[in-house]
């Protein structure tokens, strides 16, 4: 099993170098494969800010604050200085998190992650990271201005639906200055007694952010009209810093409003001067390519160089691109681990005594408990919809039509290193093919900015050729260098608290620019630790031993004996042939052998124009004179495989004619492949037509079945052309079987497999003791028997339940039995469940006369049966003609037999 990096504290001086622990896997694959290539790329220097935890005066944004970011053992002893802090959070949270998720299993021998997946999660972990300790935020990219939002990856993946949504591409918060309009007390409830600010137009500010507002020059808005304080200073550049409660949007009559945490009384106060703008500190600063690498071969050491260079002439990169990737093994919606049995409150490694971070502590900044996003030591991705490309995880919900841009929560954040997304890159005349040319760009004649960095992120390319021979290539995050230790910043007030800063100047004229050059040193020890290996069953060493070989060798010896042998002999039967031959020649009558073989030619030329052969029914076996025929045919003449998503387009049905064999048994299996939510026109439903009537005593089986990400159910109708009854001239198209649902094993909800593909049965009963009722929004509501949080713990929004004998009505009697969606549960305390009946017309066109509808309630009862749970897994349906007639009608002539596949 791996274990987390053991992270030691940072270098008293220079840099400090941490690898991430996914490059692990890759170096070693780059060595073992020749298809598989390894090569450092890129690198990308960040500016992170100092160490802030407390708001103070000027309510100042909070960085770095780690006790209140994460979840941790109560046992867990933090760390007492920033330079420990940081180490510790880098190894505790992103090394854990990553080691924790290729640990991950999905039961006891099979593991989640996926070693094929050129990709690694090391990238959004630390990303996520960052998010999490305050230091970046995002907010949409301009489309046409800093992206082609009109490229073939990026587009809706369903058109015809408005909760599809493009790719967002996104960037770090922009600090652009906005004029204030107006000033005054707030009327929204629950902020009455708050500022509320007016602009003109529409600002990027949201909910949560940190503001400053300074060159205010109306006295009674910069001293509060006498009110309080906080004001108080506003009208100088300095200005004043708060948080933004509440942000409301332009509407015809008025710009965008804010509503800051500042206590005020004033009626409106119009503004001339004043101005506000985002308080936000900006991590990534350069992109750049890594523009050599040198083998270092000394006396007494051989090495790697990896050198990352930034030239006088370059500067900040004008535009830097986020994307919300998804991958096999980082997606929405997946808590790591995934078995409670893997919870522990440790780093991986760290439960076992013999760890060195147990065994001496001292030789390592911080504590070995893990930092974790959930109180049950648990990582876990935000929600989303993959196909949508909507909820938490991307950063988006609602509609095309009425977006909602929510970037608090985003997740599996990348940066975009594809030079042909970026607009100023691809300027006609002008297209720029890497990052370094980007940095010397100027933008709208203006030379580019200079900066400041304090670390380093280093990334490297892997490449790998597919089963069709193209080269597909990813770029993953390697590692962080922290250019130089907290100690030794140079300012009195970031001492101990800040990476100490280097300054990039560009040579713009004004003054002289600066060029670094930095290095990454790669080489491989030997350690003197020995590990001891586990169990792997697919090991070589597991799968042979010296026994086989051994065994494998006789047998080598053996077969070349016995091939010696054969050879010998060849050489005596040919001397023999020869004898034989030499007697024929000289003692035989040629006239007879002559007379014989022409007799021989007759009976092959015989042979050759009448030959009883083998085929798939009738076998042919010669035993001396005679030739025995026997009867070999299979059960089923022909099995047709048909899949649901062939069953219809964007437009309608597509029917589907199965040919009938002559007095055959035919097999047709249906599987259920359909992941496309889309309401079929005219309620109809997906068809196969069965295209003559069966000869007598012929049977078709067809079995219905599903894969294992189908999510819809368009239910499924069987027709058959079959004679009309006392006209036998005539066929029509007659339904057989109808109104079949179809099983669905994937739930579109929690993107996990669902209970019909999971599980045996479904054993949970419905209790008659409390009502059934229909209610608003087509939701059914059944309270079922047992321990409420066993239910709440096993059923999930999204599963599909079949439910079996809804008979409603007492004088007319209606079946509402079928397939539904639970919508929802009742709660932990609660054993119902929300059924969405929206999949059963008829019970929603029966329930529209009165709501709440009472199916069932503990003093009366419209049910005419006892309906029960059962579980979708499929169907096998036998036709069998039983009657010869013709003209006999249809229930006289087919026998039909549906069994629920177990």
């Amino acid at each position: 099993m791996a274990s987390t990096p053991l992270y030691k504290f940072l270098k008293s001086n220079g840099t400090s170098f941490y690898a991430f622990p996914g490059a692990a896997e890759d170096i070693s694959a780059a060595y073992q494969n020749s298809n598989y290539k390894m090569y450092f790329s890129k690198f990308v220097l960040l500016n992170f800010p100092k160490q802030n935890l407390t708001s103070g005066t000027m309510s100042n944004k909070i960085y770095f604050d780690f006790d209140n970011s994460f979840e941790k053992s109560v046992n867990a002893t933090p760390a007492t200085n920033f330079s420990d802090q940081i180490i510790e959070s880098l190894r505790n949270y992103v090394g854990n998190q990553e080691t924790v998720i290729r640990e991950s299993r999905l039961n006891n021998t099979k593991y989640y992650y996926d070693t094929n997946a050129l990709e690694t999660p090391t990238e959004k972990i630390f990303f996520k990271w960052c998010k999490k300790l305050g230091l970046v935020d995002f907010e949409p990219a301009v489309p046409s201005d800093e992206y082609f939002s009109n490229l073939a990856e990026f587009e809706r993946r369903n058109i015809n639906d408005d909760q599809y949504f493009q790719e967002y591409l996104w960037r770090e918060r922009e600090i652009l200055t906005w004029d204030t309009y107006s000033y005054y007390q707030s009327g929204e409830v629950g902020y009455t007694t708050k500022m509320e600010i007016e602009f003109i137009g529409t600002t990027n500010f949201k909910v949560g952010d940190k503001i400053k507002i300074y060159y205010v020059s109306n006295s009674t808005i910069n001293t509060n009209s006498g009110y309080n304080t906080e004001m108080d200073g506003s009208d100088t550049f300095e200005g004043i810093q708060t948080d933004i409660l509440a942000v409301i949007p332009a509407s015809p009559t008025q710009g965008q409003r804010i509503i800051i945490n500042v206590e005020t009384t004033i009626s409106q106060e119009y503004e001339t001067t004043g101005k506000a703008e985002l308080v936000y500190h900006r991590l990534v600063q350069y992109v750049g390519e890594v523009t050599g690498v040198s083998n270092v071969q000394e006396a007494n050491r051989n090495y790697t160089e990896v050198y990352a260079h930034i030239p006088d002439h370059t500067g900040q990169t004008p535009d830097i691109l986020f994307r919300t990737m998804v991958d096999v093994n980082y997606k929405p919606n997946v808590n790591f681990p995934i078995l409670p049995s893997q919870f522990q409150p440790e780093i991986l490694g760290a439960e076992l005594f013999n760890s060195p971070i147990v065994s001496f502590p001292q030789n390592y900044p911080g504590s070995y408990f893990a930092q974790f996003d959930t109180p049950d030591f648990t990582y876990e991705t935000s929600t989303g919809d993959t196909l949508r490309r909507s909820g938490k995880y991307f950063g988006v919900s609602g509609d095309i039509n009425n977006p909602i841009v929510d970037s608090s929560s985003i997740d599996g954040i990348n940066i975009d290193f594809n030079t042909s997304h970026y607009v100023k890159m691809n300027i006609f005349n002008r297209v720029l093919t890497n990052f370094d040319q980007f940095n010397a760009l100027e933008v709208n004649n203006e030379p580019p900015s200079d900066f400041e960095f304090n670390a380093i992120l280093w990334y490297y390319t892997v490449q790998k050729q597919d089963a069709s021979g193209n080269q597909v290539t990813k770029t993953n995050l390697y590692g962080v260098s922290f250019l130089d230790s907290p100690s030794n910043n140079t300012t009195e007030e970031e001492i101990g608290i800040r990476f100490p800063v280097y300054k990039k100047l560009v040579s713009n004229g004004k003054h002289d620019g600066t060029s670094y050059a930095f290095s990454l040193n790669l080489n491989f020890n030997i350690l003197n630790d020995n590990p001891q290996q586990t169990y792997n069953p697919e090991a070589i060493n597991s799968l042979f031993s010296m026994n086989l070989f051994n065994q494998a060798m006789a047998k080598l010896s053996s077969t070349n004996d016995s091939f010696l042998n054969i050879i010998a002999e060849q050489g005596d039967l040919r001397d023999q042939v020869s004898n034989v031959r030499q007697l024929l020649y000289t003692q035989t009558d040629l006239n007879t052998i002559n007379t014989k073989i022409k007799s021989l030619e007759n009976l092959l030329r015989l042979y050759s124009t009448n030959q009883i052969v083998s085929n798939e029914s009738i076998e042919v076996n010669n035993l001396s004179n005679n030739i025995t025929l026997t009867n070999r045919e299979p059960a089923y003449t022909r099995i047709d495989s048909i899949k649901t998503t062939d069953l219809y387009r964007t437009d309608g049905i597509v029917p589907l004619n199965v040919s009938v064999p002559t007095n055959k048994n035919l097999l047709i299996v249906i599987n259920n492949n359909d992941e496309v939510q889309l309401d079929l026109p005219n309620n109809d439903k997906l068809t196969v037509v069965i295209d003559r009537d069966l000869d007598h005593k012929q049977s078709i089986e067809i079995f219905i079945k599903s894969n294992e990400f189908s999510t819809q159910n368009k239910k499924l109708d069987i027709y058959i052309n079959s004679v009309i009854p006392n006209n036998p001239s005539v066929t029509s198209e007659v339904l057989l079987i109808g109104d079949i649902d179809l099983p669905v094993f994937f739930n579109s909800t929690s993107q996990l497999p669902n209970s019909a593909s999971l599980w045996k049965d479904f054993n949970f009963d419905i209790d008659f003791t409390q009502t059934i009722q229909y209610t608003i929004g087509n939701i059914l509501e059944v309270p079922l028997t047992g321990n409420t949080t066993i239910i709440n713990n096993s059923i999930k929004p999204g599963d599909v339940l079949y439910l079996n004998n809804l008979y409603v009505g007492t004088a007319s009697i209606y079946d509402f039995s079928g397939q539904y969606v639970v919508d929802s549960l009742g709660g932990l305390t609660s054993s119902y469940i929300n059924l969405n009946a929206d999949s059963n017309p008829d019970l929603v066109a029966y329930g529209a006369s009165a709501s709440p509808l009472y199916l069932h309630g503990t003093s009366s009862t419209l049910l005419s049966n006892t309906p029960y749970f059962s579980l979708n897994k499929g169907k096998k349906i036998k036709i069998t003609r039983i009657s010869s007639l013709s003209d006999s009608s249809l229930a006289d002539k087919y026998y039909i037999d549906v069994e629920d596949i177990r």
